[in-house]
C-alpha cells in the first residue's frame, strides 16, 4: 500500500518503507539473539539514499542493491567478527515468528552477506538496538510467512513505517484525503480502527509531533 501510494502520487519522489522485528543473527558459532525488541530492521533498497546513516566500511550505491545483502553496526561486527573486516562474509538471519500465522510454511533461515557496516544507531527516529539492515523484499521467508496489509501495518514489533522524499515545493498537505481513501482502501483495518487522518509529516518535526508521543518512531 505504501509503495503503491509513491507511485499513485507524483509529488512523491522516492518511498522508503522499514520495519523492525526481533531475532537471531548468527555467524559460526557466534550468534546475537534479541527476541523480544527490534534487532532486525527491514529496508527497502532505497534505505541509504533516503537517510545519511554513516557507512564505515563499504560502498552505499550498491550496499543494498540485492536481497542476499546486509548491514551490520560496528558493535556486532566486533562481536560476531573479532579478528577480521566482516565485508563479504556470510551470516545467518531468523526472525521471531512472535505472531501466529499459522503453520510457517517458509524457510526461516536465511544466508546473507555483509557488504558493509553502519555507525550504531545513537538518538535517532530509529530504535538504538537496531543491529542489521536487510532486504524488505525478504521479510517472508526471514518471518517464515506471508502477512496481510493489516498485519503489516499493526506488526508485533510496531506499525510498518513509511517515509515519501517529495518533489521539490511539494506541500506536506498534498491531497491528504485521496491519500486516505487510498489506505483505507488497501488496508481495511484503517478504517475499523477509527483513522479518519493522513498526514505527512516532516521528518525535522517529527520529535514533537503530538502523533509521536515521544515513543512512535522508537517501537
Amino acid at each position: 500500500a505504501s509503495h503503491g501510494m509513491g507511485k499513485m502520487f507524483p509529488e512523491i519522489e522516492q518511498t522508503c518503507c522499514l520495519q523492525g522485528q526481533a531475532g537471531k543473527i548468527k555467524a559460526g558459532i557466534r550468534e546475537f539473539v534479541d527476541n523480544d525488541s527490534p534487532c532486525l530492521l527491514l529496508a527497502d533498497s532505497t534505505f541509504l539514499d533516503m537517510f545519511d546513516f554513516e557507512l564505515l566500511e563499504g560502498d552505499r550505491r550498491t550496499a543494498l542493491d540485492a536481497p542476499d545483502k546486509c548491514l551490520i553496526t560496528e558493535t556486532l561486527a566486533r562481536d560476531l567478527f573479532p579478528d577480521q573486516s566482516p565485508v563479504g562474509r556470510s551470516l545467518q538471519v531468523v526472525g521471531n515468528q512472535s505472531v501466529y500465522m499459522g503453520e510457517s510454511t517458509l524457510d526461516s533461515t536465511l544466508v546473507y552477506t555483509v557488504t558493509g557496516v553502519l555507525r550504531d544507531f545513537d538518538r535517532t527516529v530509529l530504535p538504538n538496538g537496531l543491529k542489521l539492515v536487510a532486504s524488505m523484499s525478504r521479510y517472508p521467508q526471514l518471518m517464515g510467512y506471508q502477512m496481510s496489509n493489516n498485519s503489516l501495518a499493526y506488526g508485533s514489533s510496531g506499525p510498518m513505517q513509511t517515509y515519501y522524499r517529495l518533489v521539490p515545493g511539494a506541500s506536506p498537505t498534498v491531497r491528504q484525503q485521496e491519500m486516505l481513501a487510498y489506505l483505507q482502501q488497501q488496508v481495511p483495518i484503517l478504517e475499523l480502527a477509527g483513522v479518519k487522518e493522513v498526514q505527512l509529516i516532516p521528518l525535522t518535526d517529527l520529535l514533537f509531533a503530538p502523533q509521536n508521543e515521544g515513543l512512535g518512531m522508537q517501537k
